[in-house]
C-alpha cells in the first residue's frame, strides 16, 4: 500500500498528513506549493489516492487520475466530490473511473461517530460555527445533511462549534478520532470498519444537499 495525499499542505490536507504520519502509513504529498510538483508523473506504484484540495478542482485532478494511471486505485475525495452545480459531470466522471476498475469513495467522517443506538425523539439535526469554507455552509455540511433523519438548522454564527446529528450532540473531540477511523477504512478498502461512502452513497449526498439548498432559498454553486 502506498498513499499520495494530493493537497497536502492545504488545511484539511495536512491533517491527512498527521494522520498518515500517527498511523506510520506508506505515503508522500503532491501539492501545487510544492516546488517540484509537475503533472502528469509517475504514478502507477500508488495504490490509494486521497484528494484534499479545494473542491472546484476535484473533476479536474479525477479526469488527470484516469489519465495517467493505468492499474486501479482507491480514491478518496474530501466532501463534495464537486461542486454541487456540476453533479452530474463530476458522478459520471467518477463512474467512468469505475468502469476502468478504481473505486472512489467520498470523506465521511462523521458516519464514524459513536452515535448511542437509541435515537433521541427529537431528531433534529444542527450545525452552527462562525468558520466555514470556501464552499460555504451548504455544501461543507452535505455529510449531516445526508445523515439528517428529520428537521435541519444550519448556521455559521458560533464562536464555539457546535453540532447535533439526529438529536445527539457531537463532541469535537471524538469527531476528529472519526478521521483516524475513516482513513483506516480506506487502506484496509473497508475492512477495518466497512462505513466507507462510495460514489452511490457520494450521489445521493450531493443530491439531496442540494434539494435541501432549494428549500431554503439557495442555489447551488457551478464553482
Amino acid at each position: 500500500m502506498k498513499l499520495c495525499v494530493i493537497g497536502h499542505m492545504g488545511s484539511i490536507g495536512r491533517r491527512y498528513a498527521a494522520i498518515c504520519e500517527d498511523l506510520s502509513l506508506n505515503w508522500y504529498g503532491l501539492d501545487v506549493s510544492d516546488p517540484y510538483y509537475k503533472w502528469p508523473i509517475n504514478l502507477d506504484d500508488t495504490t490509494h489516492f486521497l484528494i484534499a484540495t479545494p473542491t472546484n478542482t476535484h473533476i479536474t485532478i479525477l479526469q488527470k487520475l484516469l489519465i495517467t494511471t493505468k492499474q486501479p486505485k482507491k480514491i478518496l475525495v474530501e466532501k463534495p466530490i464537486c461542486p454541487l452545480g456540476k453533479t452530474p459531470e463530476g458522478i459520471k466522471l467518477c463512474r467512468i473511473l469505475e468502469k476502468e476498475g478504481h473505486k472512489v469513495y467520498m470523506v465521511n467522517n462523521y458516519a464514524y461517530y459513536p452515535f448511542p443506538e437509541e435515537t433521541p425523539p427529537d431528531n433534529i439535526t444542527m450545525y452552527d460555527y462562525f468558520h466555514s469554507g470556501n464552499d460555504g455552509l451548504i455544501p461543507d455540511c452535505i455529510q449531516l445533511i445526508y445523515l439528517a433523519k428529520g428537521q435541519i438548522f444550519l448556521n455559521n454564527k458560533s464562536p464555539v462549534w457546535g453540532c447535533t446529528i439526529n438529536g445527539h450532540n457531537l463532541d469535537r473531540i471524538d469527531l476528529d478520532s472519526c478521521y483516524i477511523s475513516m482513513i483506516e477504512d480506506f487502506i484496509s478498502d473497508g475492512k477495518k470498519h466497512g462505513r466507507l461512502w462510495d460514489i452511490d452513497d457520494a450521489e445521493r449526498a450531493q443530491y439531496k444537499t442540494i434539494e435541501y439548498g432549494e428549500s431554503v432559498n439557495w442555489l447551488p454553486s457551478q464553482n
